[in-house]
């Protein structure tokens, strides 16, 4: 079997090259060439690309930061964002996270990598990382891909906050605002002193009387700081109630 040649089931007369990327007996070797070098299948030497030399191809034509026949020219790509500039052409290799021409902007939204090729898998409005797709969460969500809903009891951003909400009210996980439980308007009725069997609750809104029959569950306006949802003390200015005797009372 010669050097370089495919030890492969369907080619008995070794007449194929070794894959991409390898050389030698059976193809074993590893070829070591850079900067887009092709390796010989025989001996594993690297074939440079115009602009290199070297025996990996690893040098330059020309000095860092210029480029051209006579490396007159300078390289026009951003230095920050840039892997290479190259000696022959002048083409800009960008950073991972990088893109453009030059390499003077970032991976649009959604992707990131090298070339900017790979799609981001973040969820829920997050913020993904140009370079290593790395998500940030919105406020809310938790997780490698902010999937998750912060826990009971927690909001914000990472969901580091510790909600404030009392008497079993829920907190959302955006903003810790507290959705409080309705307040039975009998209870607080009878708080006040009023009969329990008939009573007529009027919920005093910005000057406006509107009633709810006894027994309904209502939201009472201005007996639960909504911040907290702590019951605050009742009062005549938040609601007044009526007590009428039953007719087997009368």
């Amino acid at each position: 079997m010669e050097r370089g040649a495919a030890a492969a089931v369907d080619s008995p007369r070794c007449q194929e090259e070794c894959p991409i990327g390898t050389y030698g007996f059976q193809c074993t070797q590893k070829c070591d060439c850079q900067n887009g070098a092709k390796c010989y299948h025989v001996n594993g030497a690297c074939m440079c690309d115009p602009g290199f030399k070297g025996i990996r191809c690893q040098e330059r034509m020309c000095p860092e930061g210029l480029y051209g026949l006579k490396c007159h020219k300078k390289c026009p790509c951003n230095i920050t964002n840039t892997l290479s500039c190259h000696p022959l052409s002048g083409e800009c290799t960008c950073k991972a996270g990088s893109a453009g021409l030059y390499c003077n902007d970032t991976c649009p939204p959604g992707y990131y990598g090298e070339g900017c090729q790979l799609t981001c898998l973040c969820q829920n409005g997050a913020d993904c990382g140009s370079v290593t797709g790395k998500c940030t969460c919105a406020p809310g969500f938790m997780g490698d891909d902010c999937s998750i809903t912060c826990g009971a009891g927690t909001y914000g951003a990472n969901c580091s906050s510790v909600c404030n909400c009392r008497n079993d009210g829920a907190c959302s996980p955006v903003d810790g605002l507290c959705l409080c439980k309705e307040v039975n308007a009998v209870t607080v009725a009878m708080q006040m002193g009023a009969m329990p069997s008939l009573v007529i609750v009027a919920v005093l809104l910005g000057g406006q009387t509107n009633t709810a029959v006894a027994l309904k569950p209502v939201i009472m306006q201005g007996l639960v700081d909504p911040e907290t949802c702590i019951s605050r003390k009742a009062d005549r200015k938040h609601m007044v109630h009526y007590s009428f005797a039953s007719p087997m009372a009368a």
